[in-house]
């Protein structure tokens, strides 16, 4: 994580920090780097996010409603990122 924010700080471009934070694990570190950057680079779909991952930023940036069949999944990275 630290890393990808020291290359993001030294002028590393859109396309890197997209391609390092794909290739981290999802979990909570990952949704909060995703998160921090999105605002950073002005952009919410600068990088390919997993099914899991994509729906909660849907959910999260209000761009839908959390249906039944999605609180499953969406629960475990909620519980990911808010602990």
């Amino acid at each position: 994580m630290l890393y990808i924010y020291n290359r993001h700080l030294n002028g590393a471009d859109r396309e890197e920090i997209a391609s390092l934070l794909e290739n981290l694990p999802a979990n909570d570190f990952k949704i909060g780097a995703v998160e921090y950057f999105s605002r950073k680079l002005k952009s919410r779909d600068f990088l390919k996010l997993q099914d899991s991952e994509r729906d909660y930023f849907q959910y999260f940036w209000g761009k839908r409603e959390l249906s039944v069949a999605d609180k499953p999944a969406l629960g475990a990275l909620v519980c990911l990122y808010f602990g």
